[in-house]
């Protein structure tokens, strides 16, 4: 199995970079390994899971997912190459600038915060306007969205009674029922949590660089593709991946 220091080599070297000075540990929870190259770009290794939601299933969904989005327009992390061989599933994207939107909301009164959160809901805004077709099992879990919201707000308004706005949010959860009960199918994160937002703010406009992980995103069945190493033209924001020689 190759090393770390081995891969981001590889890598870099596919995405047709100099050979990497630093590789360092990045301080991100997540249930897979990151890793900083030369504090420019971010090394994203995929541990191992039991089926269906192997390593390389995950990797592939991802970078399924970015390639996807980015062709839209949806601010994504570039990915500059990506790695299917058994061990050493991973990919080389570019590192998000900015903070994550939960990073901000910590620290900023809520009425400042305001323009950091409508950024990021215009970005998911997007990702769910995004066409993908028809999934193969036309599966949508439908008014199970707006039951789950329901049941978080009840554990929300009894862990935080303080919180003034809730009536207001259920209201707009009430609004958004029939949308729910037509069952729409969209491209969904899946795990779109405060730090999946990454956010730069520039006096007093917001914008959203990146939404990050996407390994969890649902989209249509990915077809079968042999172990490689391949790459991404990092001139080209959309460009598709190559394999890598």
């Amino acid at each position: 199995m190759a090393t770390t220091d081995e891969l981001a080599a590889r890598l870099c070297a596919a995405a047709g970079l100099e050979p990497p000075t630093s590789v360092q540990r990045a301080a991100l929870s997540s249930a897979n390994e990151h890793f900083l190259v030369d504090g420019t770009f971010v090394l994203r290794r995929y541990r191992q899971r039991a089926a269906p939601h192997t390593a390389l299933v995950r990797v592939r969904r991802e970078l399924r997912a970015l390639e996807t989005l980015a062709t839209a327009g949806v601010p994504v992390t570039r990915v500059l190459a990506a790695c299917e061989e058994p061990g050493a599933e991973s990919l080389l994207v570019e590192r998000a600038k900015g903070e994550s939107l939960g990073s901000w909301a910590a620290r900023l009164p809520l009425d400042e915060a305001a323009g950091a959160w409508a950024a990021a809901g215009h970005a998911l805004a997007a990702v769910h306007s995004v066409d993908v077709g028809r999934p193969a099992d036309e599966a949508s879990r439908g008014t199970w969205h707006y039951e789950e919201v329901l049941a978080n707000l009840d554990r929300l308004r009894e862990s935080r009674p303080d919180l003034p706005a809730l009536d207001r949010l259920l209201a707009l959860v009430e609004d958004a029922r029939p949308f729910c009960e037509e069952a729409p199918v969209a491209f969904c994160q899946c795990d779109a949590h405060l730090w999946q937002f990454m956010l730069v703010r520039r006096g007093t406009d917001w914008e959203c660089t990146a939404i990050l992980d996407w390994e969890h995103a649902e989209l249509a069945a990915l077809h079968a593709l042999p172990h490689r190493t391949r790459r991404v033209d990092p001139r080209r924001p959309c460009a598709r991946t190559r394999v890598a020689g």
